[in-house]
C-alpha cells in the first residue's frame, strides 16, 4: 500500500501550441531528481542532457507569511524581505566538474538527489509550483504545480508514478526547443513554415525522417502506454545521472518503443 502521502501534479510543457500537459501522481519521499526523471519520461526527453527545478522559495515564503503570520511580514526589514523574497533554490544531480550556479545571493544550488530533496520538503502545500528544465541550449521548461496532497492506504504503492491524463505527445530531442518543434509539426503535417529557407526545410525534414517522426502525431497521448513505461524508465534515468551507468541495449529498445514493433 501507499505508506506516504502521495502528491497530485499538473506539468505543462512552456512556450509550445497546442498545449502538452500532465496530470500525475508520486509519493512524497520521491526526491527532486526521481521528480524530474517522471518528468522526462512524461514529456520524451531522452535523459541525455542536463536538467533542473527551479523552486521561486522566496514568492512562496511569501505568500505563507501573509496567511500565516501576517504580523511577522510587517516587522520584517525591507532589505530582509526582498532577500527572502527573490530567493531561488534550484535542484540539480551536482557533479564535482561541473558548477552551473549563479553567483546572485537570492540564488541556492541544491542536490536534488538528497533525501533533504524530498518533495514533501520542497512543496509543502497545494498550489506550490515549480519550472523543470532541460537541455539549457534547446531551453526546453515544463511548469509543475502541485494540485493536491492525499492518502490512499489501498493503493498499491507499485501503481506509483502514474498519469492520469494528459495531451499532446512530448518534445523531439536536439529538434531547436519548442520552437523547432513547431516547425517539425508543420513539416510533419505537410506544411512548410513560413520564414525559413527551402535548404533548411529540407535538411529538417530528413533528420525528421532519420529519427523515425515523420508519420509520429504530436498531438497524440497514449495513457495506457504512458503508465507502463512509468514504471521502467526512470529507474533507467537514475542509473545514468546518479551512477553514470549507460543504458544497456534493451533499455534503449525501451526507450524508443522497440517493443511496439515486436510480437506480443
Amino acid at each position: 500500500m501507499a505508506s506516504h502521502p502521495i502528491y497530485r501534479f499538473y506539468a505543462e510543457l512552456l512556450d509550445y501550441e497546442p498545449k502538452m500537459w500532465r496530470r500525475f501522481e508520486l509519493m512524497g519521499n520521491a526526491t527532486a531528481a526521481r521528480l524530474g526523471y517522471v518528468v522526462m519520461t512524461l514529456f520524451e526527453m531522452e535523459a541525455s542532457h542536463l536538467f533542473a527545478i527551479e523552486i521561486p522559495f522566496g514568492e512562496q515564503f511569501e505568500k505563507r507569511l501573509h496567511r500565516r503570520w501576517p504580523e511577522k511580514a510587517g516587522s520584517m526589514s525591507a532589505s530582509d524581505y526582498l532577500t527572502q523574497k527573490e530567493m531561488i533554490h534550484r535542484y540539480e544531480v551536482i557533479y564535482d566538474d561541473l558548477d552551473w550556479a549563479d553567483d546572485s545571493p537570492h540564488y541556492e544550488q541544491i542536490d536534488a538527489t538528497s533525501t533533504f530533496s524530498s518533495i514533501k520538503h520542497i512543496f509543502p502545500e497545494p498550489g506550490d509550483t515549480a519550472i523543470m528544465e532541460y537541455d539549457f541550449g534547446d531551453g526546453w521548461q515544463v511548469k509543475l504545480v502541485l494540485e493536491e496532497i492525499y492518502e490512499d492506504r489501498d493503493l498499491p504503492a507499485n501503481q506509483l508514478p502514474r498519469v492520469l491524463d494528459g495531451g499532446g505527445f512530448g518534445i523531439i530531442e536536439d529538434c531547436g526547443g519548442p520552437g523547432g518543434l513547431m516547425v517539425a509539426a508543420s513539416l510533419m503535417d505537410g506544411r512548410k513554415p513560413d520564414g525559413f529557407g527551402s535548404d533548411y526545410l529540407e535538411g529538417f525534414e530528413e533528420w525528421l525522417e532519420w529519427r523515425g517522426f515523420m508519420d509520429a502525431d504530436l498531438d497524440a497521448f497514449d495513457i495506457e502506454d504512458m503508465n507502463f513505461r512509468l514504471k521502467r524508465i526512470p529507474r533507467i534515468y537514475m542509473q545514468a545521472y546518479e551512477k553514470g551507468l549507460a543504458p544497456t541495449q534493451q533499455s534503449l529498445d525501451l526507450i524508443q518503443r522497440k517493443y511496439r514493433s515486436t510480437p506480443q
